[in-house]
């Protein structure tokens, strides 16, 4: 595998058990970031490039599960872009695309939707909303719902203070609450878990990456990206988890 130009950014999100290469194509390094925490749900290789080009010249020797395209694309047309990557010779060409735009431009991503894009939705999706892309396109189980409750203690303004909540989703990296009490993005908080059938509670770190909305979700809640665990409580969140997918 040829080596990535500087401009590029992986990130290896979960244990590659299956191998999936997702190459994110015209994203700038905030948007990408804020993207990454969402994709977390599988195993996959998560490659970045801004520019269009040098994804171009990867794309073509070296086959990628799926394709995440901003739109509009800096320095080249969407039409050239998606005209490239299917073409007969690309190992690509049979990738699934998908194209982010913001709210106001979706309408107009649409028309690539019968000249080589899979689907088009909107810049800043929801967890759940890229989980039914993936499941779809990427033949993969969607994240399996599950309801305990989860209580999140954090330092607000120098005073302790402690949130109660029914986690909804789970995965190896990351969870769901739902309540009503919405700490803000990146805030570091404590967690506790009590998982169906344990009889000790789950405890570690975590950091808060986004809300959940009633209008995409039908909830009100907090993701969080787990941190750390409590001794060997990460063993035993880890098995729960293996027996949700299985």
């Amino acid at each position: 595998m040829p080596q990535l130009a500087s401009t590029s950014t992986r990130m290896r999100l979960s244990s590659p058990v299956s191998h999936r290469k997702i190459l994110a194509v015209g994203f700038s390094s905030a948007e990408f970031n804020r993207l990454a925490p969402l994709l977390e749900r599988s195993s996959f290789e998560l490659d970045r490039f801004p520019d269009p080009t040098g994804a171009l010249d990867l794309l073509a020797p070296i086959p990628f599960h799926m394709i995440l395209v901003r739109y509009p694309l800096p320095k080249m047309a969407m039409a050239d872009f998606l005209d490239r990557i299917r073409h007969p010779t690309t190992r690509s060409r049979k990738s699934s695309l998908v194209i982010l735009a913001d709210r106001p431009q979706v309408d107009e991503a649409e028309q690539f939707l019968l000249k080589g894009a899979n689907r088009v939705i909107e810049m800043e999706p929801q967890a759940a909303e890229l989980e039914t892309v993936f499941a779809d396109l990427l033949h993969i189980a969607p994240r399996r719902s599950a309801r305990f409750f989860a209580r999140l203690q954090a330092r607000l303004d120098g005073a302790p203070s402690s949130v109660l909540g029914v986690v909804r989703n789970t995965s190896a990296t990351g969870l769901l609450v739902e309540t009503d009490q919405l700490l803000g993005r990146g805030t570091e908080v404590g967690f506790e878990l009590t998982l169906p059938g344990s009889r000790l509670p789950i405890r570690g770190r975590a950091q808060i990456v986004r809300h959940a909305s009633y209008e995409k979700e039908h909830l009100k809640g907090v993701g969080m990206r787990i941190l750390s665990f409590n001794g060997s409580a990460g063993d035993e969140y880890q098995e729960f988890i293996r027996q949700q997918v299985h």
